[in-house]
């Protein structure tokens, strides 16, 4: 009988080390605990120039008269009708003033069409103290050579920032075509990183 209990005890204990053993071994295993970081992109400041082409001009149509006195008041009046009766019949969306700013919103015109139209119906002394701006849609080239530290390599535009919008002061001699100053971050790889700041040149 003791025999059997030895046998017993011998067994159970073997079974206990064997247990031990693969848990330890288990712990061992088992991933440490990692904290998760952000990939940091490096990227080089970069400043090129290209031709864009101008492809619209859908956005709301910004006139400020700085005209004084006697013509400011009749310049402000005349613009109000102007843009009144333009709402009227459907050629622009939206149309508001304070004091001698307006803000006029394209439908059936587009803000070039609006700033032309009004241009043509006011004073030439009212033009010269009335200034036009509004958002254009411009193309960009497909590659643009731009001047990395010192550098100048060839980056391609992609897709997604391929059509840009600019403030520009319009004018009468609007060309379709306009010289850009292009900045942006540069990749490793020569790809743009995020968006790019464009003005005209």
């Amino acid at each position: 009988m003791n025999r059997k209990k030895t046998i017993e005890f011998l067994g159970a204990l073997f079974v206990a080390v064997i247990f031990l053993t693969s848990y330890a071994a288990f712990s061992s295993n088992s991933p440490a605990n990692t904290t998760s970081t952000s990939s940091v992109v490096a990227t080089y400041y970069a400043v090129g120039s290209a031709n864009g082409t101008i492809a619209g001009y859908n956005s709301t149509l910004y006139v400020n008269v700085s005209c004084k006195g006697a013509l400011g008041n009749q310049t402000i009046n005349r613009i109000n009708a102007i843009a009144t009766d333009l709402e009227n019949n459907g050629s622009v969306l939206t149309y508001s003033s304070s004091g001698n700013s307006f803000q006029i919103g394209p439908q059936s015109m587009n803000s070039k069409s609006i700033y032309s139209h009004i241009y043509s119906s006011i004073s030439p002394n009212s033009t010269s103290c009335t200034g036009f701006s509004t958002i254009a849609t411009v193309d960009l080239p497909s590659y643009i050579e731009m001047n990395v530290q010192g550098q100048s390599i060839k980056v391609a535009v992609p897709g997604r920032l391929s059509s840009q919008q600019i403030s520009m002061q319009l004018n009468q001699s609007m060309p379709s075509v306009i010289p850009l100053r292009i900045a942006a971050l540069i990749t490793q790889n020569g790809t743009i990183y995020g968006s790019p700041s464009i003005s005209r040149e």
